[in-house]
C-alpha cells in the first residue's frame, strides 16, 4: 500500500513536488520545465548529479518526466498499460532531439521516470523496452510511488512548502514514523487544531509570507477579520514543525508560554485568538502588553510565537514597550504582521 494518498494531488501538483523534490535532493542544478511546451521534459540537468548513488557523481545529461496516472493506486487499478501508452506519446515528441547533440555534447544519457503507480518488477521491464526503442542508448531509472514516498520521508523540507503533504498520509502514522513520541505528546492540543484543517489546507501567498517573517524575526502576528484563514495557518505551519521533530505549544497566555519553555527543545508556540475569539478580551490583552518584551527575549532559531490576533494589540504592546524603555530590538509591528 503506497503511505502518501498520490493520487489526491492530480497531475499539476503532482510535476509540481516532483520538481521540488528533485532540487531538493539533487540540488539547483535542475531546471524545471513541465507545462506546456515542455518539449518531453519536466525536468532537465546537463552536469553531473549523485544519482542515482548519493556518493559518486554521475555524467549528465538527465532528462526527469513525471508521469501522472489518474487513480493509479485505487483498488483494482491496473495502470501500467496507461503509464505506457503516456510514455509511447511522448518517446514520439523525446525520440528526435534525444540522439541528437548540442555543442558537441550527448542530449541525453539517462532519462528518469517519475510516477505516482506502483509499478511490479514486469511493469518496469515493459516501460524500460518502449524507452530504449525510441532512446537505445540512454539509461532508464524508474521511480515509482512508493519510490517518491522515500524521498518525501528523507526531505522534510518539501512539506513546508507542501502542507497538504500532511493530509496525504495518515497523520498518526506519519507522526510516529519520523516524531519522538514526547513530542507527539506535548504537541497533542496543536495536533488536534491542525488535523481538521489539514486535510482541505491550500497554501496561499499568507501563508508563504508567515513562514518568511517566522524565519526572520521567530515571531509573527497573523492578522484579519475572523474566518479568514488565521487559524488554519498558524496549525499548519505547527503541524508541519510538529514533523520536523519541534513541539508545538498551545498557549493562551504569557504564563502558559514561560511553563512550557524549554531551553533544550525546539518549540513553536501558537496564541489563537488569546485575547478573545468573538471580542477582545482587555485582561487576557492586557497580560501580553506588559509580557511581550520578555517573551520576545526568549525567542530564536529554535523558538517561535505565532499569534493569531489583530493589529492594534501588537502596536499597544509595543507603545507600552517603548515607554518602559525595553522596545529595543523588536520589530515593528509592519515587519512581523502577515495579512490573512
Amino acid at each position: 500500500m503506497i503511505r502518501y494518498r498520490l493520487d489526491d494531488l492530480g497531475w499539476y501538483q503532482f510535476e509540481w513536488l516532483v520538481q521540488a523534490v528533485l532540487k531538493d535532493h539533487l540540488g539547483i542544478g535542475i531546471e524545471s520545465w513541465g507545462g506546456h511546451g515542455d518539449h518531453g521534459r519536466d525536468a532537465w540537468c546537463m552536469d553531473p548529479l549523485h544519482f542515482p548513488a548519493k556518493h559518486s557523481k554521475t555524467k549528465g545529461p538527465f532528462l526527469f518526466q513525471a508521469k501522472f496516472i489518474e487513480n493509479a493506486n485505487a483498488a483494482g487499478a491496473r495502470p501500467v498499460s496507461r503509464l505506457i501508452a503516456a510514455i509511447k506519446a511522448e518517446m514520439t515528441k523525446i525520440a528526435p532531439r534525444g540522439a541528437k547533440r548540442e555543442g558537441g555534447r550527448r542530449k541525453c544519457r539517462h532519462y528518469v521516470l517519475l510516477t505516482n503507480s506502483l509499478i511490479s518488477p514486469q511493469g518496469r521491464q515493459a516501460v524500460e523496452a518502449e524507452v530504449l526503442k525510441a532512446l537505445p542508448s540512454t539509461r532508464l531509472h524508474c521511480l515509482s510511488g512508493s519510490d517518491i514516498c522515500d524521498l518525501l520521508d528523507v526531505n522534510p523540507t518539501v512539506r513546508r512548502s507542501f502542507p497538504q503533504l500532511l493530509s496525504l498520509r495518515d497523520l498518526d502514522v506519519l507522526l510516529a514514523s519520523v516524531v519522538n513520541r514526547d513530542i507527539v505528546e506535548r504537541s497533542s492540543a496543536a495536533i488536534s487544531n491542525a488535523r481538521d484543517v489539514a486535510s482541505v489546507f491550500v497554501p496561499t501567498s499568507a501563508y508563504i509570507q508567515a513562514w518568511d517573517v517566522l524565519k526572520k524575526h521567530h515571531f509573527a502576528v497573523l492578522e484579519g477579520p475572523p474566518e479568514t484563514g488565521k487559524s488554519a495557518i498558524a496549525w499548519m505551519i505547527a503541524l508541519t514543525q510538529i514533523a520536523s521533530a519541534w513541539e508545538a505549544i498551545v498557549c493562551d497566555t504569557p504564563e502558559d508560554f514561560f511553563r512550557a519553555l524549554r531551553a533544550d527543545a525546539s518549540q513553536i508556540f501558537i496564541a489563537d485568538d488569546a485575547f478573545g475569539r468573538t471580542e477582545y478580551d482587555p485582561a487576557r490583552g492586557a497580560k501580553w502588553e506588559a509580557q511581550l518584551h520578555r517573551v520576545f527575549s526568549r525567542l530564536g532559531n529554535a523558538h517561535w510565537l505565532v499569534w493569531t490576533s489583530r493589529k492594534h494589540i501588537l502596536e499597544r504592546a509595543r507603545r507600552r514597550m517603548d515607554l518602559q524603555g525595553v522596545a529595543s530590538g523588536f520589530p515593528q509591528p509592519g515587519e512581523v504582521l502577515v495579512d490573512a
